[in-house]
């Protein structure tokens, strides 16, 4: 089945740019693949396909009607965001529009978009009439205290007369607006039937307080006692909130007595008489002892509802035992199996593949069951349960109880599972699964056997401290046993200890080693390899976490000092049969069933520990179709719980340094801040001429902003509050200190859109897509003639501004930039430019679009090989494909073009590579560049991070911050090799941070000291934002620009001669870009240089660098016998100034 391209590129999409239009014409820019459909017995149907003739239509819906039913018909779409529908009869069958489906997947073309619609009946031929049909409900939504909702949607769009009564009694009879498919809701609170009508249709509805027999959310657990040779009976109930209950005999004699009958509510407040593990109770007690009470061996109901919700009532039938006494307190099973469909194949267990202290995995087999119970038993004695749920689940309240560490179940397909549990001792027991959701066979059970906690070293042992100037190593083991210890150093082969050991839990062994140096550590079968540095080394550097995940699926713990950590994974998360952890540090992937384990980090540049789950097999977590034949591997991870997709942790290194490199993080950086930082931190800084540093204002002052280095102030951003604004914003634009913030076509045009008319595109010439096409609310004529378009660049707010970022290509204004008026446009704004800021010393930007679409394959790293990619670059601009900003094109007379770095999947291994090959073709074509960056991943917007707050840490879904050093790179290099950096969206220090309830996709938030999660208290307040620390960590690379590379700006560029470790030396290239092509290619560092007036400033940078150190040597460019020595690792570019 082919990619759905326009779900591929609504998620490729900027948040703020999914609109319908802007879908539309980035959907329209992937043009059909040849070869997709392959079914050789319908070849004279593809030929057609392939060909793009005007048969495609005929032929699919004669394929259609041949195979399914005659009548389908096929007609055309909206244009803009549908080209075909394709309708159906109402009386297909389900199979039958699945066929429907798999033959339009199979024959239409990649880039043509469809939607299914029913019709019921023909009229005129070929036109469709589509009754009025409920396409929602209606139904009854329960919202608590005795307060419903009736909801309903209509199929389409029309005026309606709209009738709701309760009875008899009209509460509502009038015409009413409807839109398609959108919920309509009438509010109610009287019990009783109700009927909605709407034009001929009219449904009744009965509005009850609700009676369930699932197993709710704020009911744990139901048990009873019974005296000795009485009918007294006690009801025990573990409920969230205070709960009412109520006893009815099936059938007989109802119950009645002192404290409860069979029509009474009973409070359930005893309190202070339950038993352990019950939070209170209900008595009920005959009249007369010997009647009227609790019969033995006689089924009843027992109905339970919350004392503040009544209108929920939970029913179970049960049969009371026949034994003389009941005590302790006997559970009754919550699985109510009266009113329930049977189910299509009830859950039987399967292979348990792990069983540990506080987790299992195992695999079932089941059919449309969505709720089970599970247990773990000793014996005949319960001492684990919960509640498996494998559907959404309604509220925050069921998702907070569902989350909790001990109720967490965890699918990671169909039929394999993951319970975590409060911690068990090793030992036999029985773990059994019952269906809830429907009625099942019986419980399934199936033994098994915990076996300990295995041989292993505590989370950061084996270890060395230094104190008052002696080394030591601290061994400790997470079990207590004895075991053969063995220390000895490797280089002497000298042996420190040599005998058993009986270690305590909690308890190190220390051993005094004589030198600094390598020891293996054995115990038992276990082995380690630790470095120890000279006594009083290190220990003044300080690891601090950026930002992190849930910490159920990654919980970093460092250890170590200055260039020699370790990182390890302590989360306990199950990796699933068949999986593997995959674990990205620092450009480096790991692959591992276990979790990491002492991962050696020889740097002090920030880090991100990236962790995802990969299926056996695959080669990527997020492999996805294009046009180069990389394969789609939808099923390559399965994710982690709560709906996320990877999980993270950031940390930056305080106070290290950077042995022959500069340290570019001031000491002074403190994430725990929680607030962007980098103005107040960081000293004022001066960008050469010809750089330009955009910053987002905050709380500040323009004028503190522009003291601290910082160049243009985004438009929005200006003083507009100021009661002389009108006089105060022109003086500011004169200056040249602003930023035109994007605007789109319409203001950069002065185009105003008539919205008297619906949205219409349309193509000149017929027939086209982008970029043919464009809306007539705003070119109601058509692209303009050379004499308009310089008439609108006459007063285009374009040259308003020093500083110039359109966002010319999308969203409803669009319009291609091929088309003739954009060269007309820009080469009178480049004059008026000019004229304004140049002749006064400052300079401007003009840059047409954010991003630029439509470079050819040779501006993408890797889509060619690294000869066919040198040759094209190093051709003659004037021979490179057609972009627009070759002498002579549209776009010839702008002078800025940005390079927007919207990440995609975590896993992009070369952004900067990348990045600067693209920098280097904008210098080639006579142009500045902007970076133009989004300093999280654009993708699947479900990945819990943290955000701290004094009383707890609430973790809020989104998108999965960049790695840090990247975005120290982009910072950094963005100045290296262009000339304005800029951060789409981006964070500067503010005082007033709210997180709101609308924007909360889950009750994430874990008070202080505790495990269990709680409702989160801050929603709507004055609080924190997620704060990843990444707009400092962007700037800084900015300030590390302007403290090492100002002085040489305007000198010579090369790439330098070096080697690692001793080994061969990699003499480069210095023709155009071909150095970063073979880097890529070859996937290895490089080494970029510019010297200038005796100094020379260089950087290192590789991409695939992870946690090992390298000893490096650098080759002087000015005389060969002079090399410049370091230490290099991470993915983190390391820069140096020295004299020459």
């Amino acid at each position: 089945m082919l990619i759905d391209i326009e779900k591929f590129v609504q998620q490729e999409l900027p948040p703020n740019k999914r609109k319908p239009v802007h879908i539309a014409l980035a959907t329209a820019l992937f043009s059909p693949i040849n070869g997709v459909i392959n079914s050789l017995n319908k070849y004279e149907y593809d030929s057609q396909f392939d060909l793009g003739t005007p048969g495609q239509v005929a032929v699919l819906e004669y394929i259609l009607q041949s195979y399914i039913d005659g009548n389908i018909r096929v007609t055309d779409g909206t244009g803009s965001l549908i080209d075909f529908r394709v309708l159906i009869p109402s009386t297909l069958t389900v199979e039958q529009r699945g066929d429907v489906v798999r033959y339009i997947e199979r024959y239409r073309l990649k880039s043509k978009r469809y939607e299914v619609v029913d019709s019921i009946s023909w009229g005129g031929g070929n036109v469709p009439v589509t009754p009025l049909a409920w396409y929602y409900g209606p139904v009854v939504i329960d919202n608590g205290g005795g307060n419903f909702n009736i909801r309903y949607a209509l199929n389409q769009s029309k005026s309606a007369q709209t009738i709701l009564k309760f009875g008899s009694s009209v509460l509502f009879n009038n015409v009413r607006e409807y839109q398609a498919q959108e919920n309509v809701n009438y509010l109610v609170t009287s019990p009783g039937t109700y009927s909605i009508q709407v034009g001929d249709l009219i449904q009744y509805i009965e509005v009850s307080p609700a009676l369930v027999t699932d197993k709710p959310a704020w009911l744990n657990k139901i048990a009873y006692t019974h005296d000795v040779d009485t009918l007294e009976c006690t009801f025990y109930f573990d409920a969230t909130e205070d709960v009412q209950s109520r006893i009815e005999a099936v059938s007989g004699a109802q119950p009645s007595g002192v404290w409860g009958d069979s029509n009474t509510w009973v409070d359930g407040g005893e309190s202070q008489f339950a038993q352990p593990n019950y939070s209170e109770l209900a008595r009920y007690n005959p009249t007369v002892l010997g009647s009227g009470g609790i019969i033995r061996s006689r089924e009843y109901y027992i109905y339970v509802r919350r004392t503040a919700s009544p209108s929920v009532v939970f029913q179970k039938k049960f049969t009371t035992t026949s034994a003389s006494h009941v005590y302790p307190p006997t559970d009754i099973s919550l699985v109510d199996t009266v009113n329930l469909p049977a189910c299509a194949l009830s859950p039987t267990l399967g292979s348990i593949f792990q069983a540990t202290e506080t987790f299992m995995v195992g695999q079932f087999a089941a059919s449309s069951v969505f709720r089970f119970n599970i247990r773990i038993k000793e014996g005949s004695t319960t001492v684990r349960n919960a509640e498996m749920v494998y559907e959404p689940l309604a509220t925050d309240a069921d998702r907070i109880e569902a989350a909790k560490p001990t109720k967490l179940i965890q699918f990671f397909n169909s039929d394999t599972f993951t319970f975590v549990y409060a911690a068990l001792t090793a030992g036999s027991r029985t773990i059994e699964i019952e269906a809830t959701s429907c009625k099942g066979t019986g419980i399934s059970s199936k033994p098994f056997v915990i076996v300990g906690t295995p041989l292993a070293f505590e989370t950061g042992y084996p270890k060395y401290t230094n104190a008052g100037g002696v080394n030591n190593i601290l061994i400790r083991i997470k079990t207590a046993e004895t075991q053969a210890v063995k220390v000895k150093n490797t280089a002497t082969n000298a042996v420190l200890y040599d005998q058993n050991y009986a270690f305590t839990i909690g308890n190190s062994l220390t051993i005094t080693p004589a030198v600094a140096g390598n020891y293996l550590v054995t115990v038992g079968a276990l082995s380690y390899t630790l470095q120890v540095l000279d006594a009083g080394s290190g220990g003044a550097v300080v690891a601090k976490v950026l930002s992190h995940s849930l910490p159920y699926h990654i919980k970093i713990t460092i250890t170590g000092s200055d260039k020699n950590w370790r990182f390890y994974d302590v989360s306990n998360y199950p990796c699933p049969p068949g999986h593997k952890f995959r674990y990205r540090i620092a450009g480096e992937n790991t692959l591992d069933v276990n979790q990491l384990d002492g991962y050696v980090y020889n740097s002090n540049s920030p880090v991100r520990i990236l962790k995802g789950i990969l299926k056996d097999g695959y080669n990527g977590l997020w492999d996805w179709a294009d046009s180069n034949g990389i394969t789609i591997h939808e099923d390559a991870s399965p994710g982690f719980s709560y709906n996320n997709s990877i999980a993270q942790t950031s940390i930056i290194f305080i106070g290290g340094t950077y042995d022959g490199f500069v340290n570019p993080i001031p000491d002074t950086f403190d994430p725990a801040v929680g607030n962007v930082q980098y103005l107040d931190i960081a000293p004022a800084i001066q960008l050469p001429t010809d750089h330009a540093w955009i910053v987002q204002r905050g709380v500040y002052t323009i004028a503190q902003i522009l003291a601290k280095g910082a160049t243009h102030i985004p438009n929005g951003q200006l003083d507009w509050g100021n009661a002389d604004y009108a006089t105060v914003i022109p003086a500011q634009r004169d200056a040249g200190i602003t930023y035109s913030d994007v605007p789109l076509n319409n203001v950069i045009w002065s185009m105003p859109r008539n919205e008297s008319i619906p949205e219409q595109w349309v193509s000149n010439p017929p027939g086209q897509g982008w970029p043919f096409i464009y809306n007539l609310q705003v070119w109601p004529n058509g692209p303009l003639n050379e004499a308009d378009s310089i008439g609108k660049a006459n007063i285009s707010p374009v040259v308003d501004h020093a500083c110039h970022i359109g966002e010319t290509e999308e969203n409803w204004p669009a319009i291609s930039s091929h088309w003739p008026m954009w060269g007309w446009f820009y080469t009178r704004c480049a004059e008026r430019l000019t004229a304004r800021f140049t002749n006064r010393g400052i300079s401007w930007y003009m840059c047409h679009n954010y991003f630029h679409i439509g470079y050819p394959d040779m501006f993408y790293l890797g889509r060619l090989s690294a000869s066919d990619q040198k040759a094209a670059y190093n051709r003659p601009v004037t021979d490179w494909p057609a972009t627009g900003f070759q002498p002579g094109g549209t776009l010839a007379a702008t002078n800025t073009i940005a390079h927007a770095v919207y990440l995609g999947a975590p896993d992009k291994e070369s952004v900067m590579y990348d990045t600067v090959y693209l920098m280097g073709a904008t210098k080639k074509y006579g142009k500045k560049s902007a970076i133009f960056a989004f300093l999280v991943h654009e993708w699947r917007p479900n990945n819990h991070q943290n955000v701290n707050y004094p009383d707890g840490t609430y973790y809020q879904s989104g998108k999965v911050p960049i790695c840090p050093a990247d975005t120290f790179n982009l910072g950094h290099l963005g100045h290296i090799h262009g000339n304005l950096t800029l951060e789409w969206g981006g964070a500067s220090k503010s005082s007033h941070r709210e997180i709101f309830a609308e924007y909360a996709q889950s009750p994430m938030f874990f008070p202080t000291g505790s495990t269990e999660l709680a409702p989160m208290p801050h929603f709507g307040r004055s609080g924190y934002y997620p704060y990843t620390g990444l707009a400092d960590i962007y700037n800084l690379g900015v300030k590390h620009f302007a403290d090492l590379w100002k002085e040489v700006e305007g000198g010579t560029d090369a790439f330098l001669k070096y080697r690692l470790d001793g080994g061969a030396w990699i003499t480069p290239s210095n023709t155009g870009m071909d150095e970063i092509i073979d880097a890529k290619d070859q996937r290895r560092g490089y080494v970029f240089s510019r010297r200038k007036s005796g100094k020379i400033a260089y950087y290192w940078l590789n991409q695939y660098g992870g946690g090992a150190s390298h000893s490096i040597e650098i080759v002087s460019p000015v005389d060969p016998a002079v090399i410049w020595t370091g230490t290099v690792s991470s993915n983190m570019a390391l820069s140096q100034i020295r004299n020459i």
